[in-house]
């Protein structure tokens, strides 16, 4: 389950009818291939999070997108602070990569 809550964003019709196809189509994929771009395979933490599990976290914002923007994994090395590793591309099923 979930929502989320868009104003003032003047996206064509179109786009958002797109949207809407796409996220039902995500939905429903069967849950192995919802759960194999799961944020436990992501060293970047982006991801699905099992409804489960994400009641053990206590809340998570991320400058309050649902999605990030597409970013290149940084090269990091020992000695770059560790939220170094958050910046990276987001994980998207490979039946529906749209």
């Amino acid at each position: 389950m979930g929502f989320f809550y868009l104003v003032g964003h003047n996206i064509p019709v179109g786009t958002r009818e797109q949207l809407f196809a796409t996220t039902k189509q995500f939905f429903a994929l069967p849950q192995s291939e919802k759960e194999s771009i799961s944020m436990e395979h992501s060293k970047h933490f982006v991801g699905i999070q099992h409804p489960r599990k994400r009641a053990l976290v206590a809340s998570q914002i991320t400058v309050n997108r649902l999605i990030g923007e597409e970013l290149p994994a940084l090269q990091v090395n020992q000695d770059d602070p560790i939220w170094f590793n958050l910046h990276g591309p987001n994980q998207w099923p490979q039946s529906l990569p749209d």
